[in-house]
């Protein structure tokens, strides 16, 4: 990752390039050096800690200079890396979790998730000396570099209090599920919702002004996966995407004018679209698997309009509903 450096009292290689090895802990030894400001050890009696990072301030006028960080960790949700004179040791550890099996307990629960093991992580190697963009990974060709790598990161993780490991959402409060939530009108901003358990439903209550009127009534997520209602040509589609590989739901008659209930039913055995209480169209739950629940949080729901790129191929940008929406009302499992 690039970083520029503005000091024009103090660089006379203006516009220069240093290839030495650094890390976003520098930055402040850096600093605290270029600007010859004293740290104290202590600060309202209370002893601080040391500073970690080694300044790069020698490197601004001497380009070919030995690089003086030559050990380096890194950690973040689970996924880690260690850095030594020139080589860099990683592992991703995917944000994704195990659904759970479908002859577990409580299948019903959407939202049950399983963290990744650890020990599944896929370990990378790549030299920085002639690799630095990390394109060729090495963890083949150079085991014992790897492991030694992967040892060295065990010693500093111990010793800057690295274990245990922490993936994504480890140690975050789990967030409320209300037995109801009410959203009014046209979004002007995305709305996280937890879902919990099935049966849920979500209701909007609209009203058909003119035969022409079409739109979006409510969407949450986005291309990569999500669910959509809307009206398109007259006729009531509830779109559920997963990865690009869409599911839907879809009226056979339009709506006449006037004012409308519609809902959408994810109940245990099966997904319904009604309008004014008269089933639409249904499919078993099974085909829709997976299809509701976290982007309704992570990504949120818009009322009236998509405020995210389009959930379904069938429609294009962000398609406002052209008749009125007065609340859309999602009910469900409190807890």
């Amino acid at each position: 990752m690039p970083l520029i450096v503005f000091y024009p009292k103090g660089i006379h290689d203006k516009g220069g390039v240093r290839m030495q090895y650094n890390h976003v802990i520098d930055v402040l030894p850096t600093t605290v050096e270029l600007t010859g400001t004293t740290i104290p050890d202590t600060i309202n009696g209370y002893p601080q800690m040391p500073i970690q990072g080694i300044s790069f301030a020698y490197s601004i006028n001497q380009p070919d200079a030995p690089s003086k960080h030559t050990v380096q960790y890194y950690e973040l949700h689970g996924g880690r890396a260690m850095y030594k004179d020139g080589w860099k040791a990683e592992a991703y550890h995917p944000k994704t979790y195990k659904l759970r099996p479908e002859s577990g307990p409580d299948t019903r629960d959407i939202n049950f998730r399983a963290p990744l093991d650890y020990n599944e992580d896929q370990w990378e190697l790549y030299n920085l000396n002639n690799d630095w963009t990390e394109t060729t990974n090495l963890a083949a060709k150079y085991p014992e570099k790897l492991k030694e790598l992967k040892a060295l990161f065990g010693q500093e993780a111990i010793k800057n209090h690295v274990y245990p490991l922490k993936d994504f959402h480890e140690g975050t409060p789990k967030d409320r599920v209300k037995p109801q939530t009410v959203l009014y009108g046209q979004s002007s901003s995305r709305f996280p919702v937890p879902i919990g358990k099935l049966p849920v439903k979500i209701t909007a209550n609209i009203e058909i002004t003119n035969t022409n009127n079409e739109g979006i009534i409510f969407a949450h997520g986005d291309l990569f996966g999500g669910n959509v209602l809307y009206i398109k040509n007259g006729l009531v589609h509830f779109v559920m995407n997963k990865a690009q590989k869409e599911v839907s739901l879809q009226a056979s008659a339009p709506l006449a004018t006037g004012k409308h209930t519609i809902r959408v039913e994810f109940l245990t055995d099966k997904v319904r679209l009604l309008a004014d209480e008269q089933e639409l169209a249904v499919m078993p739950t099974n085909a829709a698997k997976g299809l509701l629940g976290n982007t309704a949080y992570s990504v949120g729901i818009s009322v009236g309009k998509s405020m995210n790129s389009p959930v379904s191929k069938s429609y294009s940008g962000p398609f406002p509903f052209t008749g009125k929406i007065s609340t859309v009302v999602i009910e469900q499992q409190g807890k």
